[in-house]
C-alpha cells in the first residue's frame, strides 16, 4: 500500500481518460498523481481529476503539444523525500516545492531536467549540501532562480549558489527572489490490482515500472 501502489491503482482503476501504454503523457499523469498521494492534509489544494487531461488540473501549465512545464506544489503539505520520477519531465522548467514538509537530500540528478530555470525548494526539511551540477547551472546561466533553506539559522541545506542565500551570480537577493513565488483522498481498495487486468491496463502497469520500477505495483 506505497504511494507508488496508489498513483498506480488510481491511473488503472479511477482515471477515465482512456490514457493507453503507448501515449507520451502516460508518464507526466503518473508522476502528478504520485505527488498527490505525496500531499498530506490536501484541503482541495491541488485534485487529480480522472475525466480530463492533466493540462487542465490546478497548479499545471504545459506547452502547446500537451508536455508538462510549469508545476506549483507550494504549500501543499508535500512530505517524504523528493520523489525521483520527476525526472521523467524533461520539458520543466518551473517547480515549486516550496512550504511543505520534503526531507531528505536535494537530489543530485535535477540536471536531468535540462530545461529547468525556475527550482523553488526553501521552507521544507531538507538538508545537506545543493549539488554542484544544479550550481553549475546557475553558473551557466540555465537555471535563473534556486531557492533552499540555505538563509535559516539552523543552515540546513549549504548552497553557494542560490539566489535567496548569496548574491554572487545573477544580484538577485531575497527581495528580488521571486521565490515569492510568483507566478481530501478518496479511500478505495488495492484488491483490484490482483484480479484480471484489460490489455490497455496490462500495457499501463508495464509503462510505469519502467518508470518507478516494480515498487509501483508490487
Amino acid at each position: 500500500n506505497t504511494l507508488h501502489h496508489k498513483a498506480a491503482h488510481w491511473m488503472l482503476w479511477i482515471d477515465k481518460s482512456g490514457i493507453t501504454a503507448d501515449s507520451p503523457f502516460v508518464r507526466q499523469r503518473y508522476i502528478l498523481a504520485l505527488f498527490y498521494y505525496h500531499m498530506g492534509d490536501k484541503n482541495g489544494t491541488f485534485e487529480l481529476n480522472e475525466n480530463t487531461g492533466e493540462c487542465s488540473w490546478g497548479r499545471i501549465g504545459c506547452d502547446d503539444k500537451g508536455h508538462v512545464q510549469h508545476i506549483k506544489f507550494v504549500n501543499c503539505d508535500l512530505s517524504g523525500s523528493i520523489p525521483m520520477e520527476i525526472l521523467a519531465l524533461k520539458k520543466l522548467n518551473y517547480l515549486d516545492l516550496s512550504r511543505n514538509n520534503l526531507t531528505g537530500e536535494i537530489p543530485e540528478k535535477f540536471h536531468y531536467l535540462t530545461k529547468m530555470q525556475y527550482l523553488f525548494m526553501d521552507n521544507n526539511n531538507l538538508e545537506g549540501v545543493m549539488p554542484a551540477s544544479l550550481c553549475d547551472m546557475r553558473k551557466e546561466g540555465t537555471l535563473l532562480q534556486l531557492t533552499s533553506d540555505c538563509d535559516r539559522d539552523d543552515k540546513k541545506v549549504h548552497c553557494t549558489c542560490c539566489t535567496n542565500c548569496v548574491n554572487i551570480l545573477s544580484g538577485l537577493g531575497p527581495a528580488d527572489n521571486p521565490s515569492t513565488h510568483s507566478d481530501g483522498e478518496t479511500s478505495s481498495s488495492n484488491n483490484h490490482l490482483d484480479i484480471a487486468l484489460s490489455s490497455r491496463q496490462k500495457g499501463l502497469m508495464q509503462k510505469l515500472r519502467n518508470v518507478s520500477g516494480d515498487v509501483a505495483i508490487d
